[in-house]
Parts: C-alpha cells; sequence; structure tokens
C-alpha cells in the first residue's frame, strides 16, 4: 500500500524576498536572532485558519493569494502632496514620516522644546544607538508566539517608530506617526513596526495615520 505524504507549503513563499532584503541591511546580533525566531514561529503556524475565534470574520484570501514584492525605500518628491493632506503641522509636537515602512528625517519635524530625555526616531537608528532599551522592550508586548501577524511583522522589520517617554514625562500636543505607502506596478508590502517605550506618569498622546496611493500595498 502507497502512502501519499502532504507536503505543506511554506506561509512565507510569498515574503522570502521580503527577507532577503531586510537581510541585506546590517543589524545588532540580538535583531537578527529575533527576526530568525519570529520567522522560524509564522512557519509553524501559518495565517490563522477560518475558524480560529479571533479571525472568524476576516478573509485573508487577498494575502495569501497575492505574491508581494519588496517596497522601495520611496522617494520624498512623490509623496509629498500626502504629507500635505494628511499633516497635523503645528498641531502636533512630534509628525515622524515613514514612506514604504521607511523614516524619512527631511518629511518629518520634532519640536525642539520636547521635555529631557524623550526620544523620538527611527526603529532601525534606535536598534543601533539605544539597542539595551530596544532588545528589552520590542516584541516582549506583542508576543509572536500568540499572534501570527506580530510572528511576520517581527521577523521582516527592517525599521518603524521609536518613541520613548521618560517616567514623569507630559506632552500636550499629539505625537503623530504617519506612515505611506506607495505602492508600485506589482503588489508591494513593508512591515514598519511601532515601539512606544513609556514610564510611569506618562501623559502624552500618539495617533497613528496609514495612508496612501491607488495601488496594491
Amino acid at each position: 500500500m502507497t502512502q501519499l505524504a502532504e507536503q505543506k507549503t511554506s506561509p512565507l513563499r510569498h515574503f522570502t524576498s521580503s527577507e532577503k532584503q531586510v537581510n541585506v541591511v546590517p543589524s545588532p546580533a540580538w535583531l537578527e536572532k529575533l527576526r530568525k525566531h519570529a520567522l522560524h514561529r509564522f512557519e509553524q503556524v501559518g495565517f490563522p485558519p477560518p475558524k480560529a475565534e479571533a479571525w472568524r470574520h476576516t478573509n485573508f484570501a487577498p494575502i495569501t493569494k497575492t505574491k508581494w514584492e519588496p517596497a522601495e525605500a520611496g522617494n520624498a518628491a512623490e509623496v509629498g502632496f500626502l504629507v500635505e493632506q494628511f499633516t497635523f503641522g503645528r498641531e502636533a509636537a512630534v509628525e515622524l514620516v515613514f514612506v514604504n515602512g521607511r523614516y524619512h528625517g527631511e518629511l518629518s519635524r520634532v519640536d525642539a522644546r520636547l521635555p529631557r530625555g524623550v526620544r523620538v526616531g527611527s526603529l532601525a537608528e534606535a536598534a543601533a544607538s539605544e539597542g539595551e532599551v530596544v532588545q528589552r522592550y520590542l516584541a516582549k508586548y506583542a508576543s509572536i508566539e500568540v499572534n501570527p501577524f506580530v510572528a511576520l511583522n517581527t521577523g521582516l522589520v527592517a525599521d518603524g517608530a521609536y518613541v520613548h517617554l521618560p517616567t514623569g514625562t507630559a506632552i500636550e500636543q499629539p505625537i503623530h506617526v504617519l506612515l505611506i505607502s506607495t505602492g508600485g506596478e506589482r503588489p508591494t508590502v513593508s512591515h514598519p513596526r511601532v515601539l512606544v517605550v513609556a514610564g510611569d506618569n506618562v501623559g502624552a498622546t500618539i495617533v497613528e495615520s496609514y495612508v496612501g496611493t491607488d495601488h496594491a500595498y
């Protein structure tokens, strides 16, 4: 009697090129290890099954049936109209702008009067300059073991927003994180992460805006 073994298809098959792109950028050893662990976890569990209670009203077909290309870093000049349309302007104490998951300092604005000790900016830069703090908190609360989408994002993260608010910090105006996707001729994907580290007795408002052009992303 011949037995036929079912070959399991990796859920990462549509994201392998993204994995290669992430590995091109030098990262701390601990972050590379975290990525590998997260990708391994995602390969184990894949996307949530249709009968999973938390996801039973969500249709993943548009994601799982699409071949995704890594999004390019993006050109600041091409997204100027989106920044103008969705900016908080002077109403925000901080506005961090990301294009296809990458931080653009020239489009961002940080109030020089922020309280002492506040750190805001690129997660990739923070991983290099404040690695001890980032390592202590990244993927410790958004669990790769519980949520497969967290595992996928963690495994392919290259950049994102980093906000560090020390104990007792009070900021009246909001911190605005503006994440822009531009898409392209083919469906594109990016995996930005927002890490907020807040001490005790912090008063602050953080607003995330996800906007994009008329493309598949």
